[in-house]
Parts: C-alpha cells; structure tokens; sequence
C-alpha cells in the first residue's frame, strides 16, 4: 500500500491508501470534485508522481522547456504548479541553479512567485504558487480588449518588470502565454524561466533556437541574444499591447512563417497598429508605436517612465 495525502480546493484533507493495481477515480467526500484520475497500471506512477515532498496530481500545461503540475505539499497540503524541466545542457543546468535563487528572492504582487527549486532523479524542477484563472493569450482568443483594460494590464506588466529590472533580471520573453489573469483580475508575470541576470552571457540552446516567441520578441535579441536589455521587455510589452488592442500580434500578416518574420522584422516591415486600428486614441497608438521602436534607443528609458505615461492615459480614458 502507498499513502499520498492531498488537499480538495474546497479545503477538505484527503488520505489515500492505494494498491499498486488502482484504477480508477478520487472524488472529494465533501464537495464530490473530482481530485485524481488514473488511466491505468501502466500511467499510475506518471499520475502519483512525487518529485520531492510534492504529489503530482496533473498536468497543467506542457511547453518546450518541460511540463507544469499541479502538486500538493506534503506538510500542509497547499496546492503549488510544479514545472519538470528536460533536455537541458550541464551548463544550462549551472547557469539555472544560479539564476533561479536570485529569482526566488523576488517579491511582487504582480509576479509570480517561486517557492522552491530542486532536482529529481537528475531533473530540474521548480515550485510556483498555483493560479486560478487564465493567462493572457486564452483570454484574447475570446476579444479584443477595449484601449483602458489594455492599459490597465500594461501598467502592471510594467510594475513587476520594473521592479525585476531593479533587482538585476530581465524577463526575456514578455508574451499573452507567459502573463496571467487570476480569477480575481489580478495580473501575473509567469515564467520567469529564462530570465537572465543583467550582465551575464546569455546561454545558446542547443540546437540554436530564439528564446522568446519572435512576434513579440525585440529585433536585437532575435540578431544576437547578448544584446537583451530592459529595451527589450519595453518591446515584448508593447508587441502585446498591439496583440490586445487589434486581437493579432505584429507581423501577423505572414502567417507564422517564422523565416519571413525574421526577415522583415529586421527591416521593420509590418502592418501598424495605426492601419490595423485607426480609431484608437492617437496617445494610446503612440505609446504602442514608441514601445515597439525599432532602434532600443527610440524606446522608453525605463519601465517606469512608460508606466507614468499610461498610468496618466487611464485617468483621462472614459471608463
């Protein structure tokens, strides 16, 4: 028999004694929610893996870097996503262990925050607290955002960047997938796992890939990564604004075709905001075009010079 402890979202402490043949489903006795399901024998120690102290318990979300679970703590049930990390390089791993303490350090409403960090069974993993709600990019799959809610979120995408840039981190890779909407309209920063401490070479992937997502990804980080500054989140910032204000990204004229936008995007060929949606506020379509500079130079000097300005647009933007 194996014992896993857990804990329902409607707080009730569940104790489970299981053979190693189970089969089935868990339901809450209290409010009768579903809490685990295993598919089979062969899927049972996928489905009631424990990475540490933590119950994994399912899959949230999966990505390039390795998949995200939610997990129960075992020494007070607390629900936490849990990101396995694969594939990576002994340097990548030594540059992570080092970054990721840095990371951990850091407190901000508008962030995500890492709780703990380890390996596995020679795997990288860290624990994040576990959001409800969605992120970002779902949401604009649904609408386009009205110019005040994209300002809104743009304001305290920029708080929690600022504030990251203070303690030594750019974020790198600022998108709709990597931003969160709880259920209580708060917005999160996640992801902050190829985040680079300012200063630091910047560690190639091993088969040379862009770390970012190249829509919302500056130009000089897609002609040389070393070249990442602050400027470039201030430019993943407004490529999202574009992506709200107008329900696509920039350069979506070239349909994903990922060789043709890092052509033009060298060139700075793509179709405005100010063609796409030309009843917008001229002040908003500013703050956008200024953002998405093509020369870093061009661009705010700080998040918090771009916040300012936004921050005045609200108070002026009818509700």
């Amino acid at each position: 028999m194996k014992i896993y402890k857990a804990k329902c979202e409607c707080g009730c402490s569940i104790r489970m004694e299981m053979r190693e043949d189970f089969s089935g489903q868990i339901f809450c006795g209290s409010c009768k929610k579903l809490i685990m399901s295993t598919l089979a024998k062969k899927n049972l120690e996928e489905n009631l893996q424990r990475i540490g102290n933590y119950l994994l318990l399912k899959i949230l979300g999966y990505g390039c870097a390795g998949n995200v679970y939610l997990a129960y703590r075992d020494d007070d049930g607390i629900q936490v996503a849990l990101k396995m990390l694969e594939n990576v390089t002994e340097e990548i791993a030594t540059h992570f262990q080092q970054d990721i303490q840095i990371i951990s350090r850091l407190h901000h409403p508008n962030l995500i925050k890492i709780k703990d960090f380890g390996k596995h069974n020679g795997k990288l993993y860290f624990v994040m607290e576990y959001l409800q709600g969605e992120t970002l990019d779902n949401r604009l799959k649904r609408e386009i955002l009205p110019a005040r809610r994209t300002l809104k979120i743009a304001y305290y995408i920029l708080d929690a960047l600022s504030y990251s840039h203070r303690k030594g981190i750019i974020h790198r890779d600022v998108k709709p997938s990597n931003l969160y909407i709880t259920k209580e309209g708060l917005v999160k920063v996640i992801d902050l796992g190829i985040a680079k401490i300012i200063g630091k070479t910047v560690v190639k992937t091993t088969r040379g890939e862009i770390l970012g997502n190249i829509e919302y990804t500056a130009p000089e980080q897609i002609q040389n990564a070393n070249q990442v500054t602050i400027h470039s989140d201030i430019y993943s910032v407004g490529a999202t604004m574009f992506h709200c204000l107008c329900g696509k990204p920039p350069y979506a004229e070239y349909n994903n075709n990922l060789m043709d936008i890092f052509n033009w995007k060298s060139r700075n060929k793509y179709i405005s905001l100010r063609d796409q949606k030309p009843g917008l506020p001229p002040a908003v379509l500013h703050v956008v075009e200024k953002a998405m500079s093509h020369n870093p130079q061009d661009r705010y000097k700080s998040c918090d010079e771009m916040k300012e300005e936004i921050y005045e647009l609200i108070t002026i933007l009818p509700k």
